[in-house]
């Protein structure tokens, strides 16, 4: 009886929280898929750019959330912008006419591989991250992505 009692508790038990019992886990993992990855294609400079969240993205202005961007071809071979374009990303709060409380940091991390990292949103909610490739300083490109932002993500 105590064998069975001990094999019981070893397959039962777990180091990790189980999306059986935790249902906020369960409900994070759908909002996270949705606000995970996504992929554009961006026309004038004929690449598909990907996006992740390697943090966040978080509604607390005390937590940093990194945006990052991916860019690749139309092999699906990782690509730097030409040397006479440029990223500017920030985010927009439309119900709340605001922005975020900071745009962050844009670093190239690897070939075709940007981050954007120190990045603060104000608040939990509707959030539309803006992404301008700019040529020569002025807009070529602009992308939307809208996203809801929790109070807080893991």
């Amino acid at each position: 009886m105590n064998a069975i009692l001990f094999v019981f508790l070893i397959i039962f038990s777990g180091c990790e929280i189980s999306p059986l019992l935790n249902h906020t886990y369960n409900e994070f993992a759908q909002a996270k898929k949705r606000i995970s990855s996504s992929t554009h294609f961006v026309g004038s400079l004929n690449l598909n750019i990907e996006f992740d969240w390697p943090k966040g993205p978080n509604g607390n202005p005390n937590l940093e959330s990194q945006l990052q961007l991916i860019f690749r071809d139309d092999e699906g071979k990782l690509t730097n912008l030409p040397a006479t374009h440029s990223l500017f990303v920030y985010g927009w709060m439309p119900s709340m006419g605001h922005g975020t409380a900071d745009d962050g940091e844009l670093i190239q991390t690897g070939m075709g591989t940007y981050l954007i990292k120190d990045f603060y949103f104000s608040m939990p909610g509707e959030w539309d991250i803006f992404i301008q490739i700019l040529k020569n300083n002025v807009v070529d490109e602009e992308i939307k992505i809208s996203v809801t932002v929790p109070e807080s993500t893991p």
